[in-house]
């Protein structure tokens, strides 16, 4: 759920990527009550035999009914300790309906009270935000108006159920579980205003969308009344009913057996790389592709706002190190007041992701090189962004140190001749940061060739690039870029989400606009260009990623460029054997070794591409071409 169905705040742009962000939002709270049933599940085994923690709250068809299933201990804790004391000490002097009030509005403030104490417990922050505020008072004063309208009802006496009964109650669920969808949306999200701009979007649907929305909504609840009407003869609904399945002892060992099976090496290895990541992803709590590029940037370093248990940003942080940061919250970058953002310190030197980490005279994590070029050298200049850096390996294992050996020692540039490539990559730059690097930085080295590397995450990198942008009031220097941003109408009076929602339709004229860029300035100097997209250690378990490297090939291609590719030359690897660690997807040094292989497998390739034309070059250093 978490890998493949969330989306990012910039890929909801209807009615229905509103509902997914809200309904996959309600459904991450699956993994804690997974949890519940599993700590239940092994106090069993010693032979404590605890009732149920949850129970099909999925199908609550109103907000009582939902407090009586969810986190069925808690509600316990809370009716004994908080509930009933003040409703009886209340009833007699007050009345019922004055009681049921008043203890169901100070059960609800304890709870929110002592979930804050928990987060208290656990990060030391006591959060008071109004999101909370929100769902526990929106939450109880609807517990309330449900508790008085069934105190005041006179209780009949259990009937079968009837037709008409049974589309009655699969209405009221379908409705209360897509109301809830959003409530709990609303209480994962950072501020009631980022909420407001996701769900928003719902305005840029068609009529057809609704329709479809209430078709959806009659199926399911045609599906819920077959359901129950299959019950009927045992005058049962299904979220009572004993289903007809093997006993219970049975179902578990058969449900054990598959799962321990099919996570054997023997079975999962012969299944292939892709089910076998897929597997992987399943048992390991690694982050998303949009939560890694905002970890690689250090976007939640500090930030205690994120409340979202179910994600694997809990786990994330709470396995890594504590010096394992972000590269922006790192002392290796110097901050700039402009479009570029940052940039590495020159001649550091320290500790980065648990390696060693160091920096040239020129701010390149690479070799001390001179600015003019040497005679007899064919120089490279590599613009990347994060794989290119290398966290998490010494220099000498970035796969653009690993290439440079492997060029030299095919004698791809001569026997008279050695290759250079000199590394101006930064972790997190987006396009547009790699385009002001080649206009900027690499002119006075003077290279034969200019290779920019392109990756699946380069959209979400440029949003976030963007977005911080404006949300900065950061000057932008060139009008068509400007331009592009101004036709997305965002201002610095956004959060950040509003931003990058709004950001979303105009990436891929950005990135067009990047890569026209890039050509028109290395044909001004005279380098020639590569540009090359390169393989991911999440494409594979990356829900878009095939899509948003297509898009970024056409624009490449629109923008009058030839790019080139390689191959993915992870597939046939498990990921914790390419990357550095469970809690960061990042090239390790198996994973630089295979880069430089499938990029000095294609340099090879185009060799006689590289040097038709470097003819001129190879005379004025005095060697022949």
């Amino acid at each position: 759920m978490y890998q493949y169905l969330t989306l990012s705040p910039g890929e909801i742009h209807n009615l229905w990527t509103v509902l997914q962000f809200t309904v996959t939002t309600y459904l991450l709270y699956l993994r804690i009550s997974g949890q519940f049933h599993l700590i239940v599940g092994l106090l069993c085994l010693f032979g404590f035999n605890l009732p149920e923690t949850h129970h099909l709250y999925y199908l609550s068809s109103s907000f009582n009914d939902f407090w009586r299933r969810i986190n069925i201990y808690w509600k316990d804790f809370i009716m004994k300790m908080i509930y009933y004391p003040v409703f009886i000490r209340l009833r007699n002097t007050a009345g019922t309906s004055t009681a049921i009030v008043f203890a169901t509005v100070i059960a609800f403030l304890g709870t929110w009270l002592l979930h804050s104490y928990q987060w208290f417990w656990l990060r030391d922050s006591f959060p008071i935000s109004a999101t909370d505020g929100i769902f526990w008072g929106f939450l109880g004063l609807l517990v309330v108006i449900n508790s008085l309208i069934e105190a005041s009802s006179q209780r009949k006496p259990h009937k079968i159920l009837t037709l008409k009964a049974s589309l009655i109650h699969s209405a009221k669920t379908v409705i209360f579980f897509l109301f809830m969808s959003f409530l709990w949306s609303l209480w994962s999200s950072s501020t009631p205003a980022n909420w407001l701009g996701i769900v928003s979007q719902w305005r840029h649907s068609s009529i057809g969308d609704f329709a479809g929305l209430a078709i959806l909504l009659a199926a399911l609840t045609v599906i819920g009344t077959v359901a129950q009407v299959a019950f009927r003869h045992k005058g049962q609904s299904p979220a009572n009913a004993a289903w007809p399945m093997p006993p219970t002892a049975v179902r578990i060992t058969v449900m054990a057996s598959l799962l321990i099976v099919i996570t054997l090496p023997s079975v999962t290895g012969s299944l292939g790389h892709g089910p076998e990541n897929l597997i992987t992803t399943l048992r390991q709590d690694r982050l998303n592709m949009k939560d890694q590029e905002l970890a690689d940037r250090g976007y939640y370093e500090g930030i205690l706002e994120q409340r979202n248990f179910t994600s694997a940003l809990w786990s994330n942080r709470a396995n890594r190190p504590d010096d394992w940061v972000g590269l922006k919250r790192s002392d290796v970058i110097k901050y700039r007041q402009d479009l570029l953002q940052y940039e590495m310190k020159d001649s550091y030197a320290g500790n980065f992701k648990g390696t060693l980490f160091s920096t040239n005279r020129f701010g390149m994590r690479d070799k001390q090189y001179q600015e003019a070029k040497p005679a007899g050298i064919y120089r490279i200049a590599l613009v990347g962004a994060s794989y290119e850096m290398g966290p998490g390996v010494r220099n000498d294992q970035i796969y653009e140190a690993i290439l440079e050996n492997q060029l030299n020692a095919a004698n791809i540039a001569g026997r008279n001749r050695r290759v250079e490539i000199l590394n101006f990559s930064v972790g997190g730059y987006s396009i547009v940061q790699k385009s002001l690097v080649a206009e900027n930085k690499i002119v006075s080295f003077q290279p034969d060739l200019v290779i920019v590397t392109i990756y699946s995450g380069d959209y979400e990198r440029l949003e976030i690039h963007l977005s911080e942008i404006v949300q900065g009031n950061v000057p932008i220097p060139y009008p068509a870029l400007r331009a592009i941003i101004e036709r997305c109408h965002v201002h610095p009076g956004m959060n950040s989400k509003q931003i990058r929602q709004s950001l979303q339709p105009c990436l891929p004229d950005a990135a067009e606009w990047a890569f026209v860029k890039l050509k028109s300035d290395c044909m001004k100097h005279g380098f020639p260009l590569m540009v090359v997209f390169m393989p991911s250690t999440k494409d594979m378990r990356t829900k878009g990623a095939g899509e948003s490297l297509s898009s970024l090939w056409d624009r490449a291609l629109r923008a009058g460029l030839q790019p080139e590719r390689v191959d993915n030359i992870f597939a046939n690897y498990k990921m914790e054997e390419v990357e550095i660690a469970p809690w960061d997807s990042h090239p390790g040094v198996l994973g630089h070794r295979l880069l430089a292989d499938g990029l000095c497998r294609l340099l090879l390739n185009k060799k006689t591409e590289m040097f038709e034309n470097d003819h001129e070059s190879a005379s004025r250093q005095g060697d022949p071409p």
